[in-house]
């Protein structure tokens, strides 16, 4: 599979692959682990065997398939490892490019709080000066009505 088609997967996907992977290692595993239990049986073998030539023979078909086991494990870990890096390094550049961006809405949508704050106090102001200046005038009038009844 290709870097771009690699890309192109989502997180589901991509986990998907690294579990199918290791499901493999593990299988490779057991199946070492019967090769190492076949070998283990091959000298039994050898000891029961009559001449040196002949154990030769018996053992060198274990020892293909052990190495050829254990060479295609070793392969598998190393992709597996080079899949997760990877992996890490679009999840870590993905982080980035979503903790920018959300760092960057946070500012604007501050800045437009701290626009609409300004706004808002402004508008009180003129209200408050506003009636103030009604409330001056209403206060003349009743001053005027006393001052005229009063001797």
């Amino acid at each position: 599979m290709t870097d771009k088609e690699l890309k192109r997967l989502g997180r589901t996907e991509l986990l998907e692959m690294l579990l199918e992977q290791t499901d493999e290692n593990e299988k490779l595993k057991a199946e070492l682990e019967a090769a190492k239990e076949k070998l283990s049986s091959r000298e039994i073998i050898i000891n029961n065997s009559g001449s040196l030539a002949e154990a030769s023979l018996h053992l060198n078909g274990v020892f293909a398939a052990a190495q050829a086991a254990a060479d295609q494990y070793l392969e598998n870990i190393r992709n597996s490892e080079s899949y997760c890096e990877r992996i890490k390094a679009e999840a870590e550049r993905s982080a980035a490019g979503t903790i920018a961006a959300a760092e960057a809405k946070a500012l604007a949508r501050e800045e437009e709080a701290k626009l609409r704050a300004e706004n808002y106090w402004k508008d009180v102001s003129t209200r408050l000066e506003r009636f103030y200046s009604d409330h001056k005038g209403l206060r003349e009038l009743i001053n005027f009505g006393n001052s005229s009844d009063l001797p």
